[in-house]
């Protein structure tokens, strides 16, 4: 993964404080709105969702991790719907 430049994100999903598995379905949710071409920021905290988030999304055929960010305490993860 790659460092991403969040200028052209189509929409933010927060969710620091919540724990994964529990936040993929929220995710896949969002994504499903979105039109291809468009990018989903996902800001996270749980250091769990890294390992899960990630391989869930290789397994979708219409979405792609096309980088990351990170902040002191925060991880921005950029999916675009494909």
């Amino acid at each position: 993964m790659q460092e991403y430049n969040s200028k052209s994100v189509s929409s933010i999903l927060d969710l620091r404080g919540q724990s994964c598995p529990d936040n993929l379905p929220k995710i896949l949710l969002n994504l499903e709105g979105l039109n291809p071409g468009e990018v989903l920021e996902i800001i996270l905290d749980d250091l769990v969702a890294l390992d899960i988030i990630p391989d869930a999304i290789k397994e979708e055929p219409d979405f792609k991790i096309v980088g990351y960010k990170k902040s002191e305490h925060n991880i921005h993860l950029f999916i675009e719907v494909i």
